[in-house]
């Protein structure tokens, strides 16, 4: 049977475990020192370590995996993939780093880049997207809410992380027209949404600073700025 071949027939879940079982040990000959020597040097690298080396290893074997098996190979699918398996522990600066590192491994591989997976198969991997954004939204009322943003319990919903980033680049101070420099701070839990919030600092021309909260689990990226911003 051939490395893709379990995708054939009725049971997923194992079809799931064996073939990431058959993925590591050709990208990981050498085993688990293999795994943990190449995740320490990737996890050294990252800006932020909100996430923990033990959870890290197993973010690395699971990225690597998914890199192998889709078909849409984008770096927003990816990096998505990759923030959204961590749980928001990881940002998109060090996704993107550790999609990068991917990348130069696996295409040194000896895997075959014919077989790929067809997309609905990858987001069962995922444990799917729709899943994720599957419990009730808040609408995106804030035409005349003047703390939208501002506050954790009223954040901007946006569709998927890598769109969070999108947004930001949009964000100006009032009379400026220039995009703010943003830094996440840290993410929080919110009853009544899912997922990580993200705490995104806001810095202007002239040092002003805004703290805002923002949500990759809506269904469109707004056209809009909260108070004292504006979407340019």
């Amino acid at each position: 049977m051939g490395l893709f071949d379990m995708f054939r027939n009725n049971n997923p879940k194992n079809e799931k475990e064996i073939l990431f079982q058959k993925i590591n040990s050709e990208l990981f000959p050498n085993g688990s020192s293999q795994i943990k020597a190449e995740a320490l040097e990737l996890f050294n690298s990252l800006k932020y370590k909100l996430i923990l080396f033990e959870e890290f290893i197993g973010l690395y074997k699971y990225s690597c995996g998914l890199y192998v098996i889709t078909k849409d190979r984008s770096d927003e699918r990816m990096i998505d993939a990759i923030i959204r398996k961590s749980d928001n522990k990881v940002d998109f600066d060090d996704a993107d780093k550790i999609l990068f590192s991917i990348k130069k491994k696996v295409l040194k591989s000896n895997l075959d880049e014919n077989n790929r997976v067809d997309n609905h198969l990858v987001d069962l991997l995922l444990d799917t997207e729709k899943e994720l954004r599957s419990s009730t939204q808040k609408n995106l009322n804030y035409e005349n809410e003047t703390n939208w943003g501002l506050v954790p319990n009223n954040p901007i919903l946006v569709d998927g992380l890598f769109t969070i980033y999108q947004y930001l680049k949009h964000l100006s101070f009032q009379y400026e027209n220039n995009p703010v420099e943003y830094e996440r701070k840290f993410g929080i839990e919110q009853d009544g949404f899912d997922g990580v919030i993200d705490v995104f600092e806001l810095t202007g021309s002239v040092g002003q600073k805004k703290t805002i909260y923002i949500s990759g689990y809506g269904i469109e990226m707004p056209a809009k700025a909260p108070i004292g911003l504006e979407f340019i």
